[in-house]
């Protein structure tokens, strides 16, 4: 089953299929600090499983060899690679 995302502006598109690896609710202080909020879910998934179908998103080094992709025209948080 495919699963489609997209940031508010429309900008930029994605689509995850196959099954996830796991779901999580984080709170660590740089998942708080990129969300804003007390703690954010986010579920895993196989890279191969993941395209971008429109758009190009921006990608910020927020620790190490961690990157969270956002929209550069509404800021929208899109997807976290590490």
């Amino acid at each position: 089953m495919a699963h489609q995302g997209g940031c508010h502006c429309g900008a930029v598109h994605y689509e995850i299929t196959g099954s996830s690896d796991r779901t999580a609710l984080r709170h660590c202080l740089d998942c708080r600090r990129n969300a804003g909020a007390p703690l954010v879910s986010w579920t895993a998934g196989a890279t191969a499983d993941f395209r971008v179908v429109e758009g190009e998103a921006v990608s910020f080094n927020s620790s190490g060899a961690s990157f969270r992709n956002f929209c550069g025209k509404c800021g929208t948080g899109h997807w976290f690679t590490n």
